[in-house]
C-alpha cells in the first residue's frame, strides 16, 4: 500500500493525498456510479437477490453548490471486518446523483456520492465527485474528499451500534472556483479542506432524468434511522446538535427520510433500478422505494434496515 504523500496546491495549501488507496475506493463508489451498481457483489446480484433504495428526482432536491447531508445509521458489521473479495468496496452508501451524463464515460454531466467503504480492509467515508477535481501531473486526478475511519482517539465502529455523519459542501471564491468540503462522524468534524472546481465538469447542471438515491440496490450493510438532506451548508454547531437530540425536518430540507415517511411511498421492483442503462426510469416528485426494507428498532425509534 503506497504511503500517503502530501503536494502543495497553487494556492499555497497543502491537501491531503491518499493516493493510490483511495483512488480505487473512489472510483468505485462515484467517478463511475454505474460501475459501482454493477461491479459491486456480483455474487449477489447473480443469485437475483437485490437491495434497497429510495429515490428521488435529482432536479430541485440536490443543490451542486451548497449543501449538507446527515444521517443517523448503524453498520451491520465492525470496522476491520473484511466485507468484499476486491479491493475496494463501497458498504454503506448515504447518498449518490447519477444519470447518463454522469456516468463516468467522460460526458458533460454531474455526479456526487457519499458513502462509506472499504480499501483492503481499511474504513473510509468519502465524498466524490465530477464537480471538484485536483489534477497531478502524471497521476490520476484526485476527485474525492475523504478521511480513513481507522480508530485512533476513539474505538472502532461496532456492529450494530448507532452513529451519525454529516458532509457539507460549497462553491466559494470571487470565481467560485473552490469547494468547502468538510466530514463529520458523531457530531465532530473528522476532515475539512478545499478542492478546485473541476475544469471540465464544474459547469454541468442537473438533468431532469438525473437521480437522487439513497441506498443502494446492490450492497448496503446495515441500517438508517434518519436522512436529512439541506439546501444550505449546516453549522457545525447544529451538526453537534443534530447528533444529540435527532434530525428533524425544517424550512432549509429537501429530502428528509425516516420510517415513517418511507414506508408511505409506492414501491417498484429493485431490478427496475439495477437495470436501467437501456431505459429512463421515471420519479415522481415524492419519490420511489426501490426494493423492500425491513423495519427494526433504531437509536430512537424504527429503523429501516437493508436487505443483504
Amino acid at each position: 500500500m503506497m504511503m500517503p504523500t502530501t503536494r502543495k496546491t497553487g494556492t499555497g495549501g497543502f491537501v491531503l493525498l491518499l493516493s493510490t488507496v483511495i483512488a480505487c475506493f473512489a472510483i468505485t463508489t462515484a467517478a463511475a456510479p454505474q460501475k459501482a451498481l454493477k461491479k459491486a457483489t456480483k455474487g449477489v446480484a447473480s443469485k437475483g437477490k437485490y437491495g434497497a433504495a429510495v429515490v428521488f428526482p435529482a432536479k430541485g432536491n440536490f443543490d451542486p453548490d451548497k449543501g449538507t447531508v446527515e444521517a443517523v445509521f448503524s453498520l451491520s458489521y465492525s470496522f476491520g471486518d473484511k466485507m468484499g473479495q476486491g479491493s475496494s468496496i463501497s458498504t454503506f452508501s448515504v447518498m449518490s446523483l447519477s444519470g447518463r451524463k454522469g456516468s463516468g464515460r467522460g460526458e458533460q454531466g454531474a455526479s456526487w456520492s457519499v458513502s462509506i467503504g472499504q480499501y483492503q480492509g481499511h474504513d473510509h467515508l468519502s465524498m466524490s465527485s465530477t464537480m471538484f477535481e485536483l489534477t497531478r501531473q502524471y497521476d490520476v486526478p484526485v476527485t474525492w474528499f475523504s478521511c480513513s475511519l481507522a480508530p485512533t482517539n476513539r474505538p472502532p465502529f461496532k456492529a450494530g451500534e448507532w452513529h451519525t455523519l454529516a458532509t457539507t459542501w460549497q462553491r466559494m471564491g470571487d470565481a467560485k472556483n473552490q469547494y468547502a468540503l468538510a466530514l463529520y462522524l458523531d457530531g465532530k468534524c473528522v476532515r475539512k479542506g478545499t478542492m478546485p472546481v473541476s475544469p471540465m465538469f464544474g459547469t454541468s447542471e442537473i438533468d431532469p432524468k438525473d437521480l437522487l438515491c439513497f441506498g443502494n440496490p446492490r450492497l448496503m450493510r446495515g441500517s438508517l434511522e434518519c436522512l436529512r438532506l439541506s439546501n444550505r451548508v449546516r453549522t457545525p454547531e447544529e451538526i453537534a446538535a443534530a447528533d444529540k437530540d435527532g434530525l428533524v425536518k425544517d424550512a432549509d430540507t429537501r429530502v428528509f427520510l425516516d420510517a415513517e415517511a418511507v414506508a408511505k411511498l409506492k414501491m417498484k421492483a429493485a431490478e427496475d433500478l439495477v437495470n436501467r442503462e437501456e431505459k429512463t426510469i421515471r420519479v415522481p416528485p415524492e419519490g420511489l422505494l426501490f426494493g423492500e426494507l425491513e423495519y427494526v428498532p433504531g437509536r430512537k425509534g424504527k429503523a429501516m434496515k437493508f436487505p443483504e
